[in-house]
């Protein structure tokens, strides 16, 4: 990956991160981990993960019905030439590495 694109992916990444938390109701925390652009910038994948873990289909399609929604206010913050599609995924690969960590922390 180019320095280029993983600036776009912290940039993208942070954008999510902001309009996630305008439009929650609090009743879930939703963290956002990360974001992947795809090198066309035609679509990025921002994963996440929410509290309580039971309620992250639910923050899933929630996220993904405001997904229209997060293109324009990145395309209102973001002086880019073309803004990508966002879709939400959740991001298993963090959960994981949070369950090796307790596992090691009981040891």
């Amino acid at each position: 990956m180019t320095k280029r694109q993983d600036r776009l992916n912290e940039l993208l990444r942070e954008t999510a991160a902001s309009f996630t938390q305008t439009i929650t109701n609090n009743q879930s925390l939703i963290t956002i981990t990360r974001a992947d652009v795809s090198p066309d910038v035609k679509q990025c994948k921002v994963f996440f993960t929410s509290l309580p873990e039971s309620q992250q289909d639910i923050a899933e399609s929630f996220l993904n019905r405001h997904a229209a929604e997060l293109r324009g206010y990145a395309k209102a913050r973001l002086n880019m030439k073309r803004l990508p599609f966002f879709k939400f995924e959740i991001d298993h690969g963090e959960r994981h590495r949070q369950h090796i960590d307790e596992i090691s922390r009981n040891i």
